[in-house]
């Protein structure tokens, strides 16, 4: 007779996502991380202005306040990462939503005298994240 006990099963399984989880949760974290340690910082509000989010885009308000150092904006994405939970289709977004009347700020923000650009910001940021799955 063979037997397959699923609770083994589940239990093996359930132990594999945690493990993912916390492997997706640190990279996007570091990702994060990144985007706003390298964010210009005049009055730090696009450094406050970075989130994350889970399976839909962030939608809510804009800081008027400054983080010059990132530590406030990183543990509310911390926390906010740590709801993360794999399932089919799961997506994590990390924006900033700082805008003016014409354009996104945060696309057109540029900072030092070789003009690296949030788009650079942001491209690297993935870089970050997907290295640290590798």
């Amino acid at each position: 007779m063979i037997k397959i006990d699923m609770s083994d099963l589940d239990s093996i399984t359930d132990d594999f996502i945690e493990l993912v989880d916390a492997d997706i949760i640190d990279s996007a974290e570091s990702s994060a991380r990144y985007a706003v340690s390298v964010s210009p910082v005049l009055s730090g509000m696009f450094k406050a202005n970075w989130n994350a989010s889970i399976d839909k885009e962030y939608d809510g308000l804009v800081s008027t306040s400054g983080d010059s150092s990132g530590a406030a904006v990183m543990s509310s994405i911390s926390s906010e990462l740590g709801t993360f939970s794999l399932k089919k289709d799961s997506v994590i977004f990390i924006q900033n939503n700082v805008s003016n009347e014409d354009e996104h700020y945060a696309a057109t923000v540029s900072f030092d005298q070789k003009q690296i650009t949030a788009d650079r910001i942001i491209s690297r940021a993935a870089a970050v994240a997907a290295e640290k799955l590798n």
